[in-house]
């Protein structure tokens, strides 16, 4: 049942760190037990200065798909989680 999920789950990790977000996917442990190249994980910092937060948070959950969006649109709700921008 896990081999079945694993390619969502490597989506979700490359999606993390392009945007900019590795360091959470890093501090899970997922780097590693997903072996992500290191380039893509060096690649994500890169687009961390050009966009703000919340726009990196935007793309993030619009790359990922309809439910991601859903969770962003209920998360939009709490100011103590998202940032306003």
């Amino acid at each position: 049942k896990r081999i079945r999920h694993l390619g969502r789950l490597r989506d979700i990790v490359y999606a993390f760190t392009r945007h900019g977000f590795g360091y959470i996917m890093k501090e899970l442990g997922l780097l590693d037990l997903l072996s992500v190249p290191k380039r893509l994980f060096a690649e994500g910092s890169k687009t961390k200065g050009v966009r703000t937060t919340g726009e990196r948070i935007r793309m993030f959950l619009e790359e990922l798909g309809p439910t991601f969006i859903k969770i962003g649109q209920i998360a939009s709700t709490r100011p103590d989680i998202i940032p306003a921008d």
